[in-house]
């Protein structure tokens, strides 16, 4: 299990209950009151990995 609080702290924003930790040159997205919903977007905002279906990603996980 995860340290939410230790993400959101880290976090460098936190937008609608998603964290976006930079992760390289890679964004993390987390979703906060579901941490088994999570992304992983390069730099150009397309996904590498996600857990999120596609309607979360549309609401919260999309760049």
């Amino acid at each position: 299990m995860c340290d939410v609080m230790k993400i959101a702290e880290d976090a460098e924003i936190i937008v609608n209950g998603y964290a976006f930790t930079k992760a390289g040159k890679n964004i993390r997205v987390l979703n906060l009151k579901d941490t088994n919903k999570a992304a992983v977007l390069n730099e150009n905002g397309e996904i590498l990995e996600t857990s999120m279906d596609d309607i979360e990603y549309e609401m919260g996980g999309k760049k």
